[in-house]
């Protein structure tokens, strides 16, 4: 689920403040998307990612989506917490993959029922909201439990997102894809007196 609009962003919030049992703000996450030079992990739909949260850094590996008709996808993902990264990104370099994508978001996250619900905003896309649950029925009830039943879900990952956007705008996509709030500053007008 998705908005670009402020207000509903706000309104979702809202809703899973109150429908909670646990609630934390993440800050800002740094992730790092990591492939070959010639995308075969993208290709395959696998992913290699590190996020950096809260001074700690995590490694992911992901397997390829599997979609449900209802646009629940699972996957398998293993993460676990880099005690060293210097010697993950070695680890990384040695396999001859590069980081072709940068990414930050704010995240804040509710549990709600048997779910974990992430709301994200990111720079030049907008606010998300991500549900991760055992299984489809659990995911769709609390849909229904935020009032988004009727809101279609959106397939994409984030990178798939900010690379539409950015091919829209000329800026650069993977390998080379860069989507930081900093970035975001940087290519807005400056206000002149």
């Amino acid at each position: 689920v998705c908005s670009s609009d402020l207000a509903a962003a706000v309104s979702v919030e809202k809703r899973c403040r109150l429908l909670a049992t646990h609630a934390k703000e993440s800050g800002v996450q740094q992730d790092e998307y990591f492939d070959t030079p010639e995308e075969a992990l993208r290709q395959r739909d696998f992913a290699v990612r590190i996020r950096s949260t809260e001074g700690k850094v995590f490694i992911a590996l992901k397997g390829p989506r599997i979609y449900e008709s209802s646009g629940v996808h699972c996957r398998i993902e293993v993460e676990f917490e880099a005690p060293d990264h210097r010697a993950l990104r070695a680890q990384l370099d040695a396999q001859g993959l590069i980081r072709t994508a940068v990414l930050e978001k704010v995240r804040y996250e509710f549990s709600i029922q048997e779910c974990v619900v992430a709301l994200d905003t990111l720079p030049f896309i907008g606010s998300f909201l991500e549900i991760e649950g055992p299984h489809a029925n659990a995911i769709e009830a609390v849909r229904h439990s935020l009032e988004l039943s009727s809101v279609e879900p959106v397939v994409q990952n984030y990178t798939e997102l900010l690379e539409i956007a950015f091919v829209a705008s000329g800026r650069p996509t993977r390998p080379h894809l860069v989507a930081t709030f900093a970035a975001e500053r940087d290519t807005m007008p400056t206000a002149r007196l």
